[in-house]
């Protein structure tokens, strides 16, 4: 009996479930952007200066931030993930709303990406 049970759980394979089937791609692909956000913050550390304008819209040196302010972007972008996924796992809601917030999670990943990469080559 135990063995039977063990041949069946090594036989189904593990994967991460991020949603229904007809949102895997945007899901994914979200996921993959907030990852290559962290490993570009992550990267670039030791190559920018000690000070970044992050903060665009202050005036003067009000703009300037430690370098170590840019692991906001990453994090902002984890949070945005987990709550969209979050979203669409817990309440049921029709298929439009949960393909619109996939796509909104996938279009919001894209401009943190932008707005990372052109903070990052303000410094370079």
């Amino acid at each position: 009996m135990i063995d039977r049970l063990r041949k069946k759980s090594r036989s189904k394979k593990s994967r991460l479930r991020l949603g229904p089937k007809y949102t895997a791609t945007p899901l994914k692909l979200s996921v993959a952007i907030s990852a290559v956000i962290l490993v570009i913050v992550i990267g670039v550390q030791p190559l920018i200066q000690p000070v970044v304008p992050l903060f665009h819209s202050l005036p003067g040196s009000a703009q300037l931030t430690p370098k170590g302010w840019l692991f906001l972007l990453p994090a902002l972008s984890l949070l945005i993930n987990l709550i969209h996924i979050g979203a669409i796992n817990l309440f049921k809601m029709s298929e439009l709303v949960v393909k619109l917030y996939a796509w909104a999670d996938l279009i919001l990943q894209l401009i943190l990406l932008m707005i990372t990469l052109r903070n990052i080559l303000i410094v370079l």
